[in-house]
C-alpha cells in the first residue's frame, strides 16, 4: 500500500457524535488507518466516568468535545411525550431543536479543535454529516453509514414527517457528494444505491480481529454467575433494547426442553430494569443473569464462555431486517454456535458457513426450537459445528475487512 508521504494529505479527522468506549467499529477503523500511516484524529463526545478509556496500540488523537444539552445526546434517557395535541407537538419540537443545536454546536467546536490541514473528514453516520455543516460542500468527506438513519430506530425516527423528509434529502445529498461511502454489509449498500443513488460504496463488515480460541472454553460467565457446568449458557450480548429480541429470549427459556438453560445478558440499555425484574421473577428459577458491558478489546473470551449466542433481532424496523450484527461475527470468532433471525443478510452467512440455526425471532417457541437443535446434537456434531466456526473466522475477521477500508482511502487520495 503506497501511502502519500505529505503529512497534510494523510490527515484524517473522524466525526463521531457519540462516545467511543464501546464503539468497536470506530476504534478499529481509526487504528487501521493509523497503522497504515495516516494521521488520525477522532472527535467524539466525552467519556462517561464509568466507562473504561480506549487505549489504542497505535497513535490516534482523541478530542472529546462537549455538547450543550445533555438531555439530547445519544444514550440520554428518553422521556415520554405528553399525549395529545399541541403539548405533544411542542415537546417533540423542543427535543428536535435541542438535538439539532447540539450537533451543530458540537460540530463547530470539533472542527475548531481539529485545526487546519485536514485532508479527509470521516463522518460517522448522519450526525457526523450534520456536524460538518456548513463545510460539507467544500470538504472532502468519507461517509461511514452504520445504519439507515431515517428508517429508524433511534433519534431520527422521532422526527415528524416534514423533518424526516429534510433529513432524508440531506442524506441523499451527502451520499452523492461524498468522495467515498462505507457501510456495514451488502444489503445496506444495496439500499443506499437504490434509495439515494450512492456511489463508490465499499463494504466493511463489523468483524473482530482474528482470535485464537482456547482449547477449553473459558469459564468467565460461570465464574461470575455461578451457573453449574452441566447447565447450558444462552448468551445475549449488546444493547438491551426491545427490537433486539430481549423479551422473546425471556419467553424462550420458559419453553419445554430449556428448563436447565440459563439466559445471560451482557451489556447495557433501556431494558435493564425489566431484566432485573425477570431475574427476581420466580418463574425463571434464578436462570436470568445480567453482566455489565465489556469493552470490545476484552469481549471475545466472554462470548467464548457461552454454549449458544442468541440474536433474535425483531422485524419491526428495516435496519434490523438488513443487519449483520457485530455479535454474529464475534460469536464466529469465539467458535460459539449461533441462533439468529431468519433474515436474508445474517441468515445467509449462518447457512453458508453452517455455524448455527435460524429462527422466527418473534416466536419464543421457535427460538427455543432452534436452541434445542444446537444443544441436543451429538458431541461429535457439536464439535463439527465449532470447527466450522473456526473455519468461517478465517473469512470473517477485521484483518480481511480493513483492506477494503484502506483501498477506499487510497482511491480517494489518488482522485
Amino acid at each position: 500500500m503506497n501511502v502519500p508521504s505529505d503529512a497534510k494529505r494523510r490527515s484524517i479527522v473522524m466525526l463521531l457524535y457519540g462516545r467511543i468506549a464501546f464503539d468497536s467499529r470506530v476504534q478499529r477503523e481509526a487504528a487501521s488507518l493509523s497503522a497504515a500511516g495516516y494521521a488520525v484524529t477522532v472527535c467524539c463526545l466525552p467519556p462517561d466516568p464509568s466507562e473504561p478509556p480506549w487505549e489504542p496500540s497505535v497513535p490516534v488523537r482523541l478530542l472529546p468535545v462537549e455538547a450543550p444539552f445533555r438531555s439530547a445526546i445519544p444514550g440520554a434517557p428518553r422521556h415520554a411525550y405528553p399525549t395529545g395535541g399541541l403539548a405533544q407537538r411542542f415537546a417533540q419540537l423542543k427535543w428536535i431543536a435541542a438535538y439539532a443545536a447540539n450537533i451543530l454546536f458540537w460540530g463547530r467546536r470539533a472542527r475548531h479543535a481539529a485545526g487546519g490541514g485536514v485532508a479527509i473528514w470521516h463522518a460517522h453516520d448522519l450526525a457526523g454529516v450534520l456536524a460538518l455543516l456548513p463545510w460539507l460542500v467544500r470538504s472532502r468527506m468519507v461517509y461511514d453509514v452504520h445504519e439507515l438513519h431515517v428508517a429508524g430506530p433511534g433519534e431520527w425516527s422521532r422526527l415528524g414527517g416534514g423533518l424526516r423528509a429534510l433529513a432524508e434529502a440531506l442524506e441523499r445529498f451527502a451520499l452523492r457528494r461524498a468522495a467515498g461511502v462505507i457501510t456495514v454489509n451488502r444489503a445496506v449498500a444495496g439500499e443506499l444505491r437504490e434509495r439515494y443513488g450512492a456511489r463508490r460504496v465499499r463494504i466493511v463488515h463489523n468483524c473482530p480481529p482474528r482470535w485464537t480460541t482456547p482449547t477449553r472454553p473459558p469459564e468467565l460467565i460461570r465464574g461470575v454467575t455461578g451457573i453449574p457446568p452441566q447447565q447450558p449458557i444462552l448468551l445475549y450480548h449488546g444493547l438491551f433494547a426491545a427490537p433486539r429480541g430481549i423479551r422473546q429470549i425471556l419467553g424462550a427459556i420458559l419453553e419445554p426442553g430449556l428448563e436447565d438453560s440459563h439466559a445471560v445478558f451482557l451489556g447495557y440499555g433501556d431494558l435493564h430494569a425489566e431484566l432485573l425484574a425477570a431475574k427476581a421473577d420466580p418463574r425463571y428459577g434464578r436462570r436470568v443473569h445480567i453482566i455489565d458491558a465489556v469493552e470490545p478489546a476484552h469481549l471475545l473470551p466472554w462470548v467464548a464462555s457461552a454454549d449458544v449466542a442468541l440474536m433474535p433481532i425483531q422485524p419491526e424496523i428495516l435496519n434490523g431486517y438488513l443487519s449483520t450484527p457485530n455479535k454474529l461475527f464475534e460469536a464466529i470468532a469465539a467458535s460459539v454456535p449461533v441462533v439468529v433471525s431468519d433474515f436474508p443478510a445474517m441468515a445467509g452467512i449462518v447457512r453458508e458457513a453452517g455455524v448455527g440455526e435460524v429462527c422466527d425471532p418473534t416466536s419464543p417457541a421457535d427460538i427455543a426450537r432452534a436452541v434445542r437443535a444446537v444443544l441436543l446434537t451429538e458431541p461429535a456434531a457439536r464439535d463439527a459445528l465449532r470447527a466450522r466456526s473456526r473455519e468461517a473466522a478465517k473469512r470473517w475477521n477485521w484483518e480481511t475487512e480493513a483492506s477494503s477500508l484502506l483501498q477506499l482511502y487510497e482511491d480517494v487520495l489518488r482522485d
